[in-house]
C-alpha cells in the first residue's frame, strides 16, 4: 500500500549510511514465506529437459493458483522417497507480490538482480557446504515466525506461524504454538521420506531471536538443544536480525 513510502526511506537510507553513503545499486531481495508457496514435489526419474518440459503440468496440480496469477521457479533436490523418482521444491509467488518488490527496488534507485525466499536465503546462511544431516531454522520476525526444514544442506520444507517477536516481548507462551509447529514438520519429513534423518538442534535468527528466555524456553519445549544460529562463514559482529539480508548477500560466492 505504501510502496513509494517504503522506495523513499531504502534511498534515504542509503544516504544517510555511515561510514560512507552506499552507491551501489545492484540489489538482491526476499519475499516473506508467509505469502509465497512452497511445496517439495516427487517426479519420475528422468532428464532436466525432461523435467523442464513436465514441470509446467506438475505445477498447475501442486498449487492452488494458477500460472496466469504466479511466477514459478523450482530446483531439483536429489532422488524420491521411492525407486527412480526424484524430489524437486517449486515455489509459486503471486504476480502482483513480485510486482510490487520490483516496483519499490527500482523507484529506490536500485537494480533488481534477484528475487528469492527467506528461507532460500537462511538456508544459504547456516548451511554449510556439504553438510550431512538434518537442520532446523526458526525465523522469528516481528509478527509472524517462519519455520525451515534442511537436510543435507537443502531445503525440503517451511512454514509459518502467526507468532512473533511483539508477542513473546511481553509473554514467551506463543512458543508452545512454534514448538508445536516444529515437532508436526519434523514428523511429516521423516514419515514422507520413511527415513530417519536426525534433527538434535534449532538455529534461531530473526529480531526476536534476541528476546530473554527464548532459547531456553524453546529447548525444554522441544527437548533439543536450541540456541542463536552460527552462519556457515565468520563475519564479525553478527546480529541475526539481519540474517536474511547476509543469506542474500551471500548469493553467488
Amino acid at each position: 500500500r505504501d510502496k513509494d513510502i517504503i522506495a523513499g526511506k531504502i534511498r534515504e537510507a542509503k544516504s544517510l549510511a555511515k561510514p560512507r553513503r552506499i552507491t551501489l545499486t545492484s540489489c538482491v531481495s526476499a519475499l516473506p514465506e508467509s505469502l509465497v508457496f512452497t511445496k517439495v514435489i516427487e517426479l519420475p526419474k528422468m532428464t532436466e529437459k525432461e523435467i523442464t518440459k513436465a514441470m509446467p503440468f506438475q505445477i498447475s496440480h501442486a498449487f492452488p493458483i494458477s500460472q496466469e496469477e504466479a511466477y514459478f521457479d523450482w530446483s531439483l533436490l536429489g532422488p524420491g522417497p521411492k525407486p527412480d523418482t526424484l524430489e524437486a521444491l517449486v515455489v509459486a509467488a503471486p504476480k502482483t507480490l513480485v510486482e510490487d518488490f520490483v516496483y519499490i527496488v527500482e523507484h529506490s534507485g536500485s537494480e533488481l538482480t534477484a528475487l528469492e525466499t527467506k528461507p532460500a536465503s537462511l538456508t544459504r546462511l547456516f548451511a554449510k557446504k556439504g553438510m550431512k544431516g538434518g537442520m532446523i531454522i526458526v525465523d522469528i520476525g516481528a509478527i509472524v515466525t517462519g519455520i525451515d526444514i534442511i537436510a543435507d544442506g537443502n531445503l525440503h520444507l517451511t512454514a509459518t506461524v502467526e507468532v512473533g517477536g511483539e508477542q513473546l516481548k511481553t509473554d514467551l507462551s506463543g512458543l508452545s504454538t512454534i514448538a508445536d509447529e516444529v515437532k508436526n514438520l519434523v514428523k511429516y519429513y521423516v514419515n514422507r521420506l520413511q527415513e530417519r534423518t536426525e534433527f538434535s538442534t534449532v538455529a534461531l535468527c530473526g529480531g526476536g531471536s534476541n528476546l530473554k528466555g527464548v532459547p531456553e524456553t524453546l529447548s525444554k519445549l522441544l527437548k533439543i538443544s536450541v540456541s542463536v544460529g552460527k552462519p556457515a562463514i565468520a563475519i564479525p559482529n553478527y546480529n541475526p536480525t539481519f540474517a536474511t539480508a547476509l543469506g542474500l548477500a551471500l548469493r553467488g560466492e
